[in-house]
């Protein structure tokens, strides 16, 4: 674990200890949808992010982009559509890739390698947030992989407390094998299980209570580095879904 500052834009370097974005959502009266965009550790939030350095994407349930109104609240930000019709909505929210450099004596600072002195390591992080949102009547299997370089799937439109749910997970548009997607409970605020994507890229994992859980996946490309900038791609993914009665 690395020391890093708290305020402001700095908050962003806490990525290296694991922070991340993700989606949460809201239903009101009039078929209106309210989607905050957060960051933090555990889906408890811990700062906030830039609006101007997130780029969001809606899609209808016959797969159709929407561009959703943005609106922030204090710093607090927030996508809202209107759901016109019934079915699942898929919503994404694309940070800016953040680079973070770690000095031998300096500790972590925003920015590439070579705009500091004895760097032992620098890293580019994309992070990347989507939440599936049912709305009427469903019916049917989930989406499959609408947008993302790095994207969670799940296998079954329903997630229920005591079942395992099976996650697929795609990198440039393929499954990718050996890297770990953690589930994380909302209610308890900890990651609850955990577990590595086999050949066929598909994870499978207990959802061992009702409530919001968030699933998580950080994947290293060291082929996509640039001399003097950064050493890897470290691409961070988190998909939201609540639980449903059986």
């Amino acid at each position: 674990m690395y020391d890093v500052p708290g305020q402001g834009q700095d908050s962003l370097l806490r990525m290296i200890n694991g922070h991340e974005i993700w989606l949460e959502v809201a239903q009101r009266a009039d078929r209106g949808l309210d989607i905050e965009i957060l960051y933090g550790d555990c889906m408890r939030t811990d700062g906030s992010i830039d609006m101007s350095r997130i780029v969001s994407r809606v899609f209808d349930p016959d797969g159709l982009e929407i561009i959703p109104e943005m609106k922030s609240v204090d710093t607090r930000h927030f996508l809202e559509l209107k759901a016109v019709k019934d079915g699942y909505y898929t919503s994404f929210a694309d940070l800016n890739p953040v680079l973070i450099s770690i000095s031998q004596t300096a500790g972590c600072k925003l920015g590439p390698r070579r705009c500091y002195d004895d760097i032992v390591y620098a890293g580019a992080f994309r992070q990347m947030a989507k939440i599936i949102i049912p709305f009427g009547n469903t019916g049917g299997a989930p989406p499959g992989h609408l947008h993302g370089i790095l994207d969670i799937i799940p296998r079954s439109a329903h997630l229920v407390a005591g079942r395992e749910i099976a996650l697929s997970l795609v990198y440039e548009g393929n499954p990718v094998s050996g890297v770990c997607v953690e589930a994380v409970s909302k209610e308890q605020g900890r990651i609850a299980a955990r577990g590595k994507t086999g050949a066929d890229g598909i994870v499978c994992l207990p959802v061992s209570g009702p409530g919001t859980w968030m699933f998580l996946a950080r994947h290293r490309d060291r082929a996509k580095s640039m001399a003097d900038e950064f050493d890897e791609t470290v691409f961070v993914t988190t998909l939201v879904m609540g639980t449903v009665p059986v």
